[in-house]
């Protein structure tokens, strides 16, 4: 099943967060988009989320480090995402989901997302 409860392209301004001041999931909103960030090309996000799927609700993936990313919804509401650093899988912290990057895509996003967190150290 695809990712489509969510239509990515009704998204904006997305951004991704300097993470290592996040310690976890509950981190209020606020806190976060107050948080150093950088802006992802919104064009790259829909093409790697389009083929996204949901994954089985009894999966509870292993964390080993995570990106925190936020997007705008047609309707002006933030909503949050924890991006795995390697395992190719995100987390929609509102609606508690998982989601995982095609496979055929999961290097490039993992590349990208390296890109714009290299970059992101290096704002002050």
């Amino acid at each position: 099943m695809h990712a489509q409860d969510i239509d990515w392209r009704q998204t904006s301004n997305w951004r991704l967060y300097d993470s290592r001041s996040i310690r976890n999931f509950d981190v209020p909103t606020e806190k976060i988009l107050q948080s150093k960030s950088n802006v992802l090309d919104s064009g790259s996000i829909y093409d790697f989320l389009s083929a996204a799927t949901k994954m089985d609700s009894g999966d509870s993936p292993v964390w080993m480090g995570y990106y925190v990313a936020s997007c705008k919804t047609r309707a002006g509401e933030t909503k949050l995402f924890y991006i795995s650093v390697y395992g190719g899988f995100f987390y929609d912290r509102d609606k508690k989901v998982y989601y995982l990057i095609a496979e055929d895509s999961r290097k490039g996003w993992l590349d990208y997302l390296l890109h714009v967190e290299a970059s992101l150290q290096t704002i002050k």
